[in-house]
């Protein structure tokens, strides 16, 4: 993650600058894929994210919403 909208389902879960995203609602994520799964999930919806935080393999859970028009950098990542 380089960039996160502020207010967005992904800040709430606890993502952070650096967090390698690799699997949304049991799916593994390459950049590619992610638009089409995000057009799949429901609005609302609890998702598991699977992410790889500095040497560590961790689960959050995060409500799929709609992002806000806002970005705020977060680092190089």
């Amino acid at each position: 993650m380089h960039q996160l909208y502020v207010g967005s389902a992904g800040q709430q879960a606890g993502l952070m600058s650096g967090d390698q995203l690799l699997a949304l609602a049991g799916y593994k994520v390459i950049e590619s894929s992610l638009p089409q799964l995000l057009r799949r999930l429901a609005l609302g919806s609890i998702q598991d994210l699977v992410i790889f935080r500095k040497d560590r393999l961790l689960t959050l859970t995060c409500q799929y919403s709609q992002p806000s028009q806002r970005l705020r950098s977060t680092g190089n990542g």
